[in-house]
């Protein structure tokens, strides 16, 4: 049995992967090549299989919300520290409100990363076996995209 510490919560988020990639490889069948972890960061697959646009939009889409989500603690935890040294009440208040909102700011950056995956993933389901088309059209007037999927 393989032991994580969990006082390095990276470390061991690492050797889960890698221990969880080793047996995945061990147990699949020879026919089958191995389960890449570039298949679950949303957009590298979709380029893979030669349709860009998705890819670099989903890749943009993941990428924006990782950033939004650490600009964002960033700056809660700076209003959060002006808060604590502050002396002043009404400053103090105006500091733990900016906290706050960046903070739910934050928050919402997650399920936006949460979101992109879930879209990801189901992207993945329905065109891994060809069951789903995506149809756009643009007119003078406006577009339209629409959805196809077949059972």
């Amino acid at each position: 049995m393989y032991r994580i510490d969990r006082r390095k919560p990276v470390a061991g988020l690492l050797a889960g992967l890698i221990l969880f990639g080793v047996s995945l490889r061990g147990a699949q069948d020879a026919r089958q090549p191995p389960v890449s972890f570039l298949r679950f960061i949303p957009g590298i697959e979709q380029m893979a299989q030669r349709r860009p646009v998705t890819g670099i939009l989903l890749i943009t889409a993941f990428t924006a919300a990782i950033a939004g989500t650490v600009v964002q603690n960033k700056r809660g935890y700076d209003f959060y520290d002006r808060y604590l040294e502050s002396v002043d009440p009404i400053e103090i208040v105006q500091l733990r409100r900016d906290a706050e909102h960046c903070f739910k700011t934050r928050n919402w950056f997650i399920a936006g990363i949460f979101l992109v995956c879930a879209v990801h993933l189901v992207d993945l389901k329905i065109f891994d076996k060809k069951k789903g088309k995506i149809k756009g059209e643009i007119k003078g007037s406006g577009f339209g995209l629409g959805l196809v999927v077949t059972f």
